[in-house]
């Protein structure tokens, strides 16, 4: 408990840094007359465990460190918009592109969420991440994480947001049949690699 409470004071005190940085660099664009002409982006890579789930770091596929904060600032868009929804970050740059009028390359993964910002609706049949100890797979409120050693957790982020009560024992049809989309998931990207490769 300690360890978990000083670990949130030092990642408050990073916000607090970081807040004011970014301070800093709005009131320059601002002052230079760009901010009505600029698309600012603000996203973070990966979370910290900061001791939820045991995990005092990141590089696990817990919440506290695949969820992450996303916001976007567009001059064209006066009124503060909230997406409920989780979305990729993969997704970010065909978003941008769209925004841009940019026709998007052919080998670019992703796709725009222009639909989202506009309507709230997410073509993403499942999420899936990949990380050093574990990889998982989401599809809407269910998520099933499988490590390294096969070990198996299923949460239902609806009701345990947080993961604290692993349901894999009261439905294992539903742990197989997520397994099965997370083990298609990296065929599918296998046989892409390969084909670009096969490209180049």
């Amino acid at each position: 408990v300690e360890y978990q409470k000083l670990s949130r004071a030092l990642y408050s005190q990073q916000l607090k840094f970081i807040d004011e940085e970014l301070g800093k660099i709005f009131s320059t664009i601002q002052n230079s007359l760009l901010l009505e002409k600029t698309i600012v982006v603000l996203y973070a890579n990966h979370g910290d465990g900061l001791y939820d789930n045991k995990i005092p770091n990141h590089g696990v596929s817990y919440q506290s460190c695949v969820s992450v904060p996303l916001l976007i600032r567009h001059p064209k868009i006066h009124k503060p918009l909230r997406i409920q929804k989780s979305v990729n970050l993969i997704d970010l740059v065909p978003t941008i592109y769209e925004m841009l009028n940019v026709n998007l390359p052919k080998s670019i993964d992703g796709i725009s969420l222009v639909k989202t910002i506009k309507y709230g609706s997410y073509d993403r049949p499942y999420m899936y991440g990949v990380d050093k100890e574990s990889q998982y797979i989401r599809v809407g409120m269910m998520k099933l994480i499988v490590w390294v050693d096969f070990t198996k957790e299923l949460y239902n982020l609806a009701t345990d947001p947080h993961e604290q009560k692993n349901l894999t024992s009261q439905y294992p049809e539903l742990v197989d049949s997520l397994y099965a989309i997370m083990v298609n998931h990296e065929l599918e990207q296998m046989d892409r690699a390969l084909s670009l490769l096969k490209n180049e």
